[in-house]
């Protein structure tokens, strides 16, 4: 069956072939960038969030064709997703780490993970703001001198 998949790198959506449930290794049309998807069907799924931590625990049971896998992961954001039993979902990674959870059944998806190549810029950033805060400052405390 074809499906449409969201991209973890990039997320752009693309129609790759599937024909069954299980784990398949995916390259993006797109960016180009390899990633690995599990397309099952829930069997429950439970969370716990934390908002001190702005996390979420996740613990999801997945049927595959051939046996049952029992999927836990923490995610970076309190944010949880829409996954009932005998929905069919993907489930799609970078380097082991969940990235996204998308559920045919309601046609979206969710960003549980941020890549690390999206979380490094985002790093920068933060760290790039406050030298420049910094270097605001210090010619501010100057000029009153």
């Amino acid at each position: 069956m074809a499906v449409k998949l969201v991209c973890p790198h990039c997320e752009t959506q693309n129609v790759h072939d599937v024909s069954a449930h299980q784990f398949y290794d995916m390259t993006c049309p797109d960016c180009g960038d390899d990633f690995v998807t599990l397309v099952a069907m829930a069997r429950s799924k439970r969370s716990r969030g934390n908002r001190k931590t702005n996390s979420r625990t996740f613990t999801i049971r997945a049927v595959l064709d051939d046996r049952e896998e029992l999927l836990k992961f923490v995610s970076d954001t309190y944010e949880d997703i829409d996954l009932k039993a005998k929905d069919e979902f993907a489930m799609s990674f970078i380097d082991e780490t969940p990235i996204l959870v998308q559920n045919f059944k309601v046609g979206t998806y969710w960003s549980v993970n941020l890549p690390k190549e999206r979380l490094l810029w985002g790093r920068i950033f933060i760290a790039v703001a406050i030298v420049v805060a910094l270097l605001a400052l210090l010619y501010i405390w100057r000029l009153y001198i």
